[in-house]
């Protein structure tokens, strides 16, 4: 297999694994008991907060001019990220 296909494979196996073990983080954290348990699950799942919220400035970055929601403000509410795939 080429390179590229290999690469293009490894990285989709890669969303893959990192939006399972965000789910389940988000599933624990939402089911968690104790504020302690809730708190180190947030903990957790932070970091895959920040890495999908990069992605989503990358991706309006690199849209072409002029797609911008003129409806949106930008002090409007940001909503939960959510993991791709």
């Amino acid at each position: 297999m080429p390179r590229s296909k290999r690469i293009a494979r490894a990285l989709q196996e890669a969303v893959g694994a990192f939006n399972l073990v965000h789910t389940g983080l988000d599933r624990l954290a939402e089911a968690a008991v104790t504020p302690e348990d809730r708190e180190r699950l947030a903990s957790m799942v932070a970091p895959f907060n920040e890495l999908l919220a990069r992605r989503v400035v990358a991706a309006k970055a690199a849209e072409p001019p002029g797609n911008e929601d003129a409806t949106k403000k930008d002090d409007a509410p940001t909503e939960k990220v959510r993991p791709t795939g």
